[in-house]
């Protein structure tokens, strides 16, 4: 009986080649808390909330390999072809306008500052259920695509009979450290690419972005410094700046870091997620908000990953872009950032952008 490999596909941006990590003897470590990450090596996947449902995974390098990524999907694996029921999208859309409005009210009466609101869609297989041979296969073509199409992201494909198959390709930074050396990033604020002109991109200009993408971003920065600040030494902090993922824009603000010899990895990651780019503040009310009212269990979606403690550097990314690869269908995650001007039908649009990065992936056969 096939089993769900215990492996990770990954590929840092601009990189030619991608590594393999996988675990071939005993279980993954299953972590319920961020304290003791430091005691670990190998590809840490972790999720937007923990619980017992979605632990954090580590998963171990018993073998490793780097390895050029496909210029072409020469893989036997067919991508299913897939679709959306018109009474699931009118069921999503009601959904989301309902929690659109449990958000909006608690940022209008000022509980919240901001809150990230979530969704997710799922596009059936028109075939109906696949073997696990098979969704093994569909799931790597996927991931090289990914590589292709999106070479300034991060790109990872985590197996696991823990989670099953997840895709990423995420432009965020959460944290990157080595030799105590370390880096981080505000990333928040949307337009389409089309939107932007390319001399804003080129030249750092961000005139074009309006008032409330530039404080939704300028939030996310202070927490940001706020966060790092108790744990690290030498913080500077880059003014915003545009940049591209995908088919879409954001404004992103860069930090450089000494993290402190009393400090921990463990605990800096602890104080950074979930960050406003994807939870809201005050952090521990918006979080709690997200968990008990929001139709899509994001899992996975909105968590973070990356190597962990590997050649003495790690590098974790906030889980974005994300889909979740099912024996009948592929599950697509979005989210966008409300603040008390925000608009419904605005935000809605938003999301069905950032989905067309992953869905690019399934129709472009």
């Amino acid at each position: 009986m096939f089993k769900i490999p215990t492996k990770v596909l990954y590929r840092q941006p601009f990189a030619e080649t991608y590594t393999c990590i996988e675990q071939t003897a005993h279980e993954p470590v299953l972590l319920s808390s961020y304290d003791s990450i430091d005691k670990h090596s190998g590809f840490l996947f972790a999720p937007f909330a923990l619980s017992g449902d979605s632990p954090i995974i580590v998963i171990r390098p018993d073998r490793v390999e780097e390895m050029p990524v496909f210029k072409s999907d020469d893989s036997d694996a067919d991508i299913p072809a897939a679709v959306v029921a018109d009474e699931d999208e009118t069921r999503n859309r009601q959904c989301y306008a309902e929690d659109f409005r449990s958000c909006h009210i608690n940022l209008i009466n000022d509980k919240f500052q901001k809150i990230v609101l979530a969704r997710s869609c799922d596009e059936m297989f028109c075939c109906g259920e696949v073997q696990e041979e098979r969704l093994s296969s569909i799931a790597t073509t996927l991931f090289h695509r990914a590589c292709r199409l999106f070479p300034r992201q991060f790109v990872a494909l985590v197996s696991s009979p823990v989670c099953g198959y997840w895709l990423m390709a995420t432009p965020e930074v959460l944290l990157k450290l080595k030799n105590r050396e370390g880096r981080s990033m505000a990333l928040a604020g949307t337009m389409k690419a089309e939107s932007v002109p390319t001399a804003d991109i080129e030249n750092g200009n961000v005139s074009c972005w309006s008032d409330k993408n530039k404080e939704e971003q300028q939030i996310v920065a202070r927490y940001i410094s706020d966060s790092l600040s108790p744990y690290v030494d030498k913080l500077s902090q880059s003014e915003p700046h545009t940049i591209v993922a995908a088919n879409v824009c954001h404004l992103q603000t860069d930090f450089e870091f000494t993290l402190k010899e009393s400090s921990s990895l463990g605990k800096l990651v602890a104080a950074l997620h979930p960050t406003p780019a994807v939870c809201g503040l005050p952090k521990s009310v918006t979080c709690h908000h997200i968990t008990a009212n929001e139709h899509c269990h994001r899992e996975y979606y909105s968590g973070f990953a990356g190597p962990l403690n590997i050649d003495d550097a790690t590098s974790l990314f906030v889980s974005l872009r994300c889909m979740h690869i099912m024996p009948d269908r592929f599950r697509l995650y979005a989210g966008g950032g409300l603040l008390r001007e925000s608009s419904e039908e605005q935000e809605w649009q938003e999301t069905c952008a950032k989905m067309q990065a992953m869905r690019k992936l399934i129709i472009d056969n």
